[in-house]
């Protein structure tokens, strides 16, 4: 099992921890999604593809690879 956490699944842990587990260890509990479920998923694509218009210079964080591939610093 991988250590890492999309952003859909750290928003679900956010709202209930149980909608966490079950996505996690029972993924085919899941309703399958609907009409509405299907506009917000394409809402977020839209979204996306507007960042990196917006920040065409910037490091887009894939879910494959999440945070873990950043080098972060401080700044002084």
């Amino acid at each position: 099992m991988s250590n890492r956490i999309s952003k859909s699944k750290f928003v679900a842990g956010c709202q209930c921890l149980k909608r966490l587990y079950l996505q996690v260890h029972e993924p085919e509990l899941a309703a399958e999604p609907d009409g509405a479920a299907d506009a917000i998923i394409e809402q977020g694509r839209e979204v996306g593809m507007l960042a990196r218009k917006l920040f065409p210079g910037g490091i887009e964080v894939g879910g494959s690879e999440g945070l873990n591939s950043l080098n972060f610093s401080s700044r002084s």
